[in-house]
C-alpha cells in the first residue's frame, strides 16, 4: 500500500486534519483526549503524524508527547509501519514504545527494533468495550453501608496496582 507520511509539532493544523477521524472510531478516544490535552498546552514537545492514502484521504495518525510513548491508530496495511519508524524516527529518535491496537502495535515494534536494533516486549494489553444501552439498578439498591477493612484489600486492588497495594 502506498501512502504519504508527514511528521509535524503544528498541533492546531494536526488537530483539525485528524478531527472527524478521530470521531469515527471507539479506539481513538483515548487519543483524542491526549490530542484535547496537547491543544490545552499540557504537553510541550509533541511530534505527530498523519498517514494518507494516495488519493488523499486520511487512513492513520500518530503522535508523541515526550516522555510518553508513541500513540498511532490503526495502519490499515502493517507494511505501512516501517515507512513510519523511518520518517518519525528522523523527527523524534527518543521513542521507546508503541500504545496502538495489537497488530498495529507489534508492526511499529517490529519495525522500531529493526531500524533500531533495540529488542521489543509487550508491557500491557487492555480493552475497550462500548454500551448499548445503560440500565439504572433496582431501587434502593441491595446490601447496605460498612467500612471497609483489611481483608477486603485484596478485592479492592487490581493487577496493575497489586503491588502497590502489598
Amino acid at each position: 500500500m502506498s501512502a504519504r507520511i508527514r511528521i509535524s509539532t503544528d498541533a492546531g493544523g494536526f488537530a483539525a486534519t485528524v478531527e472527524q477521524f478521530m470521531a469515527a472510531e471507539l479506539e481513538r478516544t483515548i487519543f483524542a483526549n491526549v490530542l484535547r490535552g496537547v491543544l490545552a498546552g499540557r504537553y510541550a514537545g509533541t511530534r505527530f503524524a498523519t498517514v494518507t492514502a494516495a488519493d488523499g484521504g486520511l487512513i492513520a495518525a500518530a503522535m508523541r508527547t515526550p516522555a510518553h510513548n508513541m500513540l498511532c491508530t490503526r495502519l490499515p496495511d502493517p507494511e505501512l509501519a516501517p515507512a513510519l519508524i523511518e520518517a518519525w524516527l528522523e523527527h523524534d529518535p527518543g521513542v521507546g514504545g508503541i500504545s496502538a491496537v495489537p497488530e498495529t502495535a507489534r508492526a511499529i515494534a517490529s519495525a522500531w527494533a529493526k531500524r533500531t536494533g533495540g529488542g521489543t516486549r509487550r508491557h500491557a494489553s487492555m480493552a475497550m468495550h462500548a454500551l448499548r444501552e445503560v440500565r439504572d439498578p433496582p431501587r434502593p439498591a441491595r446490601g447496605g453501608l460498612r467500612l471497609a477493612e483489611t481483608r477486603d484489600r485484596a478485592g479492592a486492588c487490581t493487577a496493575c496496582c497489586a503491588r502497590a497495594c502489598a
